[in-house]
């Protein structure tokens, strides 16, 4: 149990395992997330205080008018902190060992250490916060933050005390959402990067009825449950996402056996210079390769998309001929001749039913998640594709949302995806794949036309383009 001299608490066997992995010298950041009820809060705010009791009696630190700065806590918006995470901690720790200067946003403790408290929704203190060097940082309900607020906290972990350096950590509690802390903390495993689950089940303070109170909230929405109740950050599923994460597992599971394979590249080019040029090889609905670029000149990429079509006999290339992307479908179908077909999809154009979708996007992605729902795809990235390329593609393909307006469904755009609390980067792989799947059909059905004719078929794919020549 951690406690000190001056206090002591009954923790739950799971917040003891993320106070003794914080503990840990490898241990930089830890990210304690989960389910309702884990008592996440209650433990961020018992881990400040002790760690300011362990500070104060290293260093000895006597009560002064100024005492030495050395922390922060926070959450993405300052009222929120101060109704709900300030109102714990003053549950929490005894009355006589702090103060609180709201005009300043500081907490005392003993007249011998200090903390700032706030969020990053003010430029006040914004400013104040990154003039702060700090040691100990925790920050409840981080899923709220984007990357460039966890960069700004990050910045701030220079402090030393008394000119000497301190285990410089930082507390990140937060409920399942998909985002940054996922991709950081349970995706790629970054090391010095631990992750503790909460569970409600491991909290004896909870009333008796709150896991059956759950049950009967969320009984109908078994995603929702399995993220409050077991805290899976696997299971999540917003209420507007249009692909779910347990049908491409069951895609991955699914095998077909089809006589006529349909072999084409999709490719979706990059817009700016963070964005990735992404170029999938499909066979049939199965992504089979890849080719990942950042911003490369569109004469290379073209040049690359048609050699790589040459080598494969692909019967087509699929390009999203939106923005950029339009020179780019115009100078292939130059390059390609006869040797294969090239199709654009331009997500900003009408949609084909337009009483139902607000633009073709939208109805891209809505064809795709009715052909996972329909058990119309298979595939195999999952065993093929490096572990960050597979994790990348499956959070970018699970994090697209939808809302209505009006009567049409839209689909947020990749601008609105690659802002800090979202994705923090453009789609491109799930875009790319998406395009794949929608275009598949499409493309074997005009295959099979073609073949009705064999010997005008033979000639046409007989002549290589020019370029090839």
């Amino acid at each position: 149990m951690p406690t000190s001299k001056k206090i002591k608490w009954m923790f739950t066997r799971r917040q003891s395992l993320a106070y003794r992995t914080l503990k840990l010298p490898e241990t930089e950041e830890e990210c304690y997330g989960g389910a309702k009820g884990g008592g996440k809060s209650v433990f961020g705010t018992r881990w400040i205080l002790l760690e300011a009791d362990e500070i104060i009696e290293r260093f000895q630190l006597k009560p002064t008018d100024t005492p030495p700065l050395v922390g922060f806590l926070g959450r993405k918006r300052a009222v929120d902190f101060t109704k709900t995470t300030l109102e714990t901690l003053k549950r929490e720790w005894p009355r006589d060992r702090y103060r609180i200067k709201e005009q300043a946003r500081e907490i005392i403790v003993d007249d011998r250490v200090k903390f700032f408290y706030g969020g990053f929704d003010d430029t006040e203190s914004i400013n104040k916060f990154n003039s702060g060097e700090y040691v100990i940082v925790f920050i409840d309900q981080a899923e709220e933050l984007g990357r460039d607020d966890a960069g700004m906290i990050r910045g701030t972990m220079r402090g030393k005390i008394q000119g000497e350096d301190w285990p410089r950590k930082i507390l990140w509690t937060a409920n399942p959402r998909r985002g940054w802390l996922k991709e950081e903390f349970i995706d790629r495993k970054i090391p010095g990067y631990r992750f503790i689950q909460a569970l409600p089940s491991d909290n004896p303070f909870l009333p008796k009825d709150y896991i059956k109170k759950l049950k009967m909230a969320f009984g109908h929405r078994p995603e929702l449950l399995a993220a409050y109740l077991d805290g899976s950050w696997e299971a999540f599923e917003e209420p507007n996402q249009i692909l779910y994460e347990r049908l491409i597992k069951e895609a991955c599971n699914r095998r077909f056996m089809q006589r006529k394979k349909v072999t084409f590249i999709v490719c979706d080019p990059a817009r700016f210079g963070d964005d990735e040029s992404v170029v999938y090889l499909f066979e049939n609905t199965d992504i089979i390769d890849q080719k990942i670029f950042g911003k490369i000149p569109d004469d290379r990429l073209n040049l690359e998309i048609h050699k790589w079509a040459l080598e494969v006999g692909a019967v087509a290339v699929v390009i999203d001929e939106g923005g950029l992307g339009g020179p780019i479908v115009d100078w292939q179908r130059r390059l390609a001749g006869d040797a294969y077909r090239v199709m654009g999809i331009n997500s900003a154009q009408k949609a084909d039913d337009e009483e139902l979708y607000h633009n073709k996007r939208a109805e891209v992605w809505f064809a795709c998640s009715k052909m996972f729902q329909e058990g119309e795809i298979a595939l195999s990235t999952n065993r093929w594709m490096g572990e960050d390329d597979w994790r990348c593609l499956v959070n970018e393909l699970c994090i697209v949302l939808y809302e209505f307006r009006g009567k049409r469904i839209l689909v947020e755009s990749k601008d609105d995806i690659k802002k800090p609390d979202r994705l923090g980067h453009s789609p491109n792989r799930a875009d790319t794949a998406v395009m794949g799947w929608y275009a598949y059909p499409r493309i074997a059905r005009r295959k099979q036309k073609i073949k009705k004719k064999p010997s005008e078929y033979n000639k046409r794919m007989r002549r290589q383009s020019a370029w090839a020549s």
